[in-house]
C-alpha cells in the first residue's frame, strides 16, 4: 500500500484541517466559510483581514450529526501566526459568513443600557431605542450619525431596517490547539 501525509491526496496537500463541533452547518446549511490571511495594522498593531488573501476549503464534510471538518491549503504554522507583529507572519482568520438570500429588516434584540444612546450606525439600532414596541416616526430614542434620518421617508426607513449578513471571523490562534 502507499503512505501519505494526512491530508494529502488528489488535491494536493492540506496545511490547515478544521473540526466544528455545533449544529451551525444544521441549522443554517448555507453558511460559507473561508480562510482569511491576516494583515498586521501598522497604526494599531492590530491583525486586519486581508480579504485579497482568501482560502476557499478544498475539502469540507460531515462527521456524524454535528461535527463538520474544513481543509485549507495553506500551512498550520503560517496561519496561526505570532502575536508579535515584529516577528512579520500575522496568521489568518477563519471566517464564518451568512449567505446572501432575501431581503430580511428589523432591530436588534433588547440592550442592558436603556435610555438614549449614541450609536455608530444604524446596524446597532435595538427594540429598546425605542420609547415604544412599534416602528413610527416619533419612537425613537437614539442618535445616530449619518445620512439616514429616522422617519424622512419609507426608502429611508427601508435602509435604516435592513438586517446585513452576519460575519464572524475568529483567529487561528484562538482556536487552534496544539499539535502533537
Amino acid at each position: 500500500g502507499s503512505s501519505r501525509a494526512l491530508g494529502g491526496g488528489r488535491l494536493g496537500t492540506l496545511g490547515l484541517i478544521v473540526l466544528i463541533r455545533s449544529q451551525l452547518f444544521r441549522e443554517y446549511p448555507e453558511t460559507v466559510i473561508t480562510l482569511v490571511e491576516a494583515a498586521w495594522d501598522p497604526e494599531t498593531d492590530r491583525r486586519e483581514l486581508d480579504p485579497d488573501r482568501t482560502h476557499l476549503p478544498q475539502v469540507m464534510g460531515r462527521l456524524g450529526e454535528d461535527v463538520t471538518y474544513v481543509g485549507f491549503t495553506p500551512d498550520r504554522r503560517d496561519m496561526v501566526g505570532d502575536h508579535d507583529p515584529a516577528a512579520g507572519r500575522p496568521g489568518g482568520f477563519l471566517v464564518f459568513q451568512q449567505p446572501d438570500g432575501g431581503l430580511t429588516f428589523g432591530l436588534n434584540d433588547d440592550v442592558d443600557d436603556a435610555g438614549p444612546r449614541t450609536l455608530d450606525s444604524w446596524n446597532a439600532l435595538a427594540w429598546s431605542d425605542l420609547t415604544a414596541p412599534e416602528i413610527r416616526a416619533d419612537t425613537l430614542q437614539a442618535t445616530v450619525a449619518g445620512p439616514l434620518v429616522w422617519g424622512q421617508n419609507s426608502a429611508t426607513m427601508a435602509a435604516i431596517l435592513l438586517e446585513r449578513p452576519v460575519t464572524l471571523a475568529l483567529h487561528v490562534s484562538d482556536i487552534a490547539r496544539e499539535s502533537t
